[in-house]
């Protein structure tokens, strides 16, 4: 309803779900997901529009690299994660996708440049997100999957709290270091991922709809606003 989106009459925009939400169905494959946004000050800026950004020699020496890459080495989160069973997947942020390269590789662990790949798939597929701000947080959610923030007491935050407080209305625990997380990441992959009742809650009531029919609640509202449509401009 923001002006900057172009809705001149408020009444074109309806709940109706999201169209991609109906796609999300868990398939479960025993997997952690990390899925951190990036930050500007850690990233060149691309050559041309549309270009990926280029590779950058600084970026292991910022502390976002040196948080996350501890985080998807350490022994007590990997033998955890090899004892119940998970793999880890570290989604890099496409816009730092050439960074990719930088993270330690250990076993158990697969890193992922985020350059073309296919989201609602990974997504169906993990246990378990672990993020600090991505908005995939919401599509995880829908699944009623566990979800656990990383907002990193060394990491600058990149986002102002507007309608949607993390406290308050997040789907999982809010960590500040990785001390905390890895304990936190540890109760959950030893008790199958479950989403604790709290945050189901949250979800629950963050979503007024649940199901996998959005796509035909937005197609059969298109019909019935272009008849709307159609019978104005008769009657001008």
């Amino acid at each position: 309803l923001q002006p900057q989106y172009g809705y001149l009459d408020p009444s074109a925009v309806r709940l109706k779900g999201l169209a991609r939400f109906d796609g999300l169905v868990s398939r479960d494959q025993k997997q952690i997901l990390i899925t951190p946004t990036w930050r500007n000050y850690i990233a060149l800026c691309p050559n041309a529009k549309n270009e990926s950004r280029p590779y950058s020699k600084l970026f292991k020496d910022t502390d976002y690299y040196k948080i996350y890459n501890s985080l998807i080495t350490d022994h007590k989160l990997l033998d955890t994660a090899k004892k119940t069973g998970y793999q880890l997947v570290y989604l890099v942020h496409p816009n730092i996708g050439e960074q990719a390269v930088d993270f330690e590789k250990k076993e158990g662990v697969e890193i992922v440049s985020a350059l073309g790949v296919n989201y609602e798939k990974i997504l169906c597929e993990s246990s378990l997100m672990l993020t600090d701000y991505s908005g995939v947080q919401f599509d995880f959610a829908y699944m009623r999957k566990p979800v656990v923030y990383l907002h990193h007491e060394d990491i600058p935050q990149h986002y102002e709290e507007g309608t949607f407080h993390y406290k308050t209305m997040g789907f999982g625990e809010i960590c500040h270091t990785n001390d905390e997380l890895i304990s936190v990441l540890n109760k959950y992959m030893e008790n199958d991922c479950e989403m604790p009742e709290k945050y189901r809650a949250h979800a629950d009531d963050f979503f007024y709809y649940s199901d996998h029919h959005n796509c035909e609640r937005i197609y059969q509202e298109m019909i019935k606003y272009q008849k709307i449509r159609d019978e104005r401009e008769k009657s001008v």
